[in-house]
């Protein structure tokens, strides 16, 4: 086991102190996506198109990739984002559908059995860093999946997933044979110092939930100024940026951050931008919506 892997394990089993910041260098790790990607992603073509996205749960990667993307690139200031994101692409080269579900969302979750099915597919220092959380939690899946490792999401997770219905995971199971996913561990800041290519899709998820913890006093306006101006860089002619995601569209009333006011948007949501609404799949909530930015056309 290399010195750097010990390390992250070593700074896995430290997630559990109160104090450590969220969305740092070594944080929870996502099973699967809080987002209704299935309501969304319906809204861009991604057929031969090179395609940035977090690294995150590996959901947007997945979905991306059954919609035909021709490059996957995924970022993430977390690094163990990234050990996730390569247990999630070995689960799907390595599982049946039905062990796929079972590996990350049943009951047995985790399962000690199935996993050593996916290590035929993962790197060696992938295996020594899942090996050495195993150890840990004396090889009780369960004990894993509820522990302090992960965020849990809501009931609704085989939904919020394309390649999760019908007959989609068999397909995505060909199509992750032929391409090539390259991970990236930087934050959404240092994007364009770290990144020389463009893209012609390029996904931000939720982060503007957190530009509060990112910017200044008028963060929102910031956020997207830093889009505008930064995130373009790496954006093809004629590409589209999804700049954010809103949880319980139209409610203003519990709000995430300023990005669910009617009125806080209009004051910095400029024509470039769009907002576009779909069901949501968390069972309290009644829409959410992404904002889109155009490239120049």
């Amino acid at each position: 086991m290399s010195l750097k892997v010990k390390f992250d394990i070593k700074q896995t089993l430290k997630l559990d102190d109160e104090t450590r910041k969220r969305f740092s260098k070594y944080s929870k790790m996502y099973i699967m996506t809080t987002e209704n990607i299935t309501g969304y992603y319906k809204y861009f073509d991604f057929k031969n198109k090179k395609v940035l996205t977090p690294t995150s749960s590996f959901d947007h990667a997945l979905n991306a990739i059954l919609k035909e993307a021709s490059e996957v690139t995924t970022f993430d200031i977390n690094r163990l984002s990234y050990y996730m994101a390569n247990l999630k692409l070995a689960a799907v080269k390595a599982l049946t559908y039905d062990e796929f579900i079972e590996f990350f969302l049943s009951d047995n979750a985790f399962s000690y059995e199935i996993y050593k099915k996916i290590c035929n597919y993962l790197d060696k220092n992938i295996i020594s860093y899942f090996n050495g959380i195993y150890k840990h939690f004396n090889y009780n899946g369960q004990a894993i999946k509820e522990s302090f490792l992960f965020h849990h999401g809501h009931k609704n997770l085989v939904t919020d997933n394309i390649y999760l219905l019908d007959n989609n995971y068999d397909i995505l199971k060909e199509k992750v044979k032929n391409i090539k996913v390259v991970f990236i561990n930087t934050s959404m800041l240092k994007l364009s110092k770290n990144i020389k290519k463009k893209y012609d899709l390029i996904f931000l998820s939720n982060i503007s939930d957190y530009a509060k913890t990112i910017f200044k006093e008028n963060y929102l306006k910031e956020y997207f100024d830093f889009i505008k101006n930064d995130i373009t860089k790496l954006l093809n002619k004629n590409g589209m940026i999804q700049a954010a995601y809103i949880y319980d569209y139209g409610d203003d009333k519990e709000v995430r951050s300023d990005i669910n006011i009617a009125e806080k948007r209009k004051e910095i949501i400029t024509d470039e931008f769009e907002v576009k609404i779909f069901p949501s799949t968390i069972e309290h909530l009644r829409n959410d919506a992404i904002i889109t930015y155009k490239g120049v056309r």
